[in-house]
């Protein structure tokens, strides 16, 4: 404590009656106290202390509890989200190995459409010349029919 009533002073009950009690003691101190008094009084700012004492250490045991639970609940949060990343990850990288499949099959795919493009206009020529060469025998069934 700074002083008899000074900076720090802490007035909770328990801290209030032990202030008195020293406030008491400070005071008959004046009127020449007996040594049992003395060890009274004592033994009363002592109880008073302890109490205080006992009282903090139950809030700081509660505000240590409520702190494991958040870091227990954090550290579930943690594991979550290693485990999705890893999850992400692996889905990825598979994502990645099917893209690099799909482009070379797409090269491979170009090269049969090419190919199927020049069947298609060989056969295309082909039938061209086709239809010519009927139009000829038609034309030429034409003329030996009249």
């Amino acid at each position: 404590m700074d002083g008899l009533f000074g900076v720090g002073v802490d007035l909770k009950p328990t801290a209030l009656l032990q202030t008195k009690v020293c406030y008491t003691l400070w005071k008959r101190r004046e009127v020449h106290m007996s040594t049992e008094e003395r060890v009274t009084a004592l033994e009363r700012s002592l109880v008073a202390t302890q109490s205080d004492f006992l009282l903090h250490l139950g809030e700081i045991n509660q505000s240590m509890a409520t702190l494991n639970k958040v870091v227990t609940a954090q550290e579930l949060h943690s594991r979550e989200v290693n485990h999705n990343v890893t999850m992400l990850l692996g889905v990825t990288s598979g994502q990645e190995r099917d893209i690099k499949a799909i482009k070379n099959d797409l090269g491979f795919i170009k090269e049969r459409v090419e190919q199927i493009d020049r069947r298609l206009e060989s056969i295309e020529g082909r039938f061209t010349s086709l239809d010519e060469k009927v139009e000829q025998v038609l034309r030429q069934l034409a003329a030996l029919t009249q």
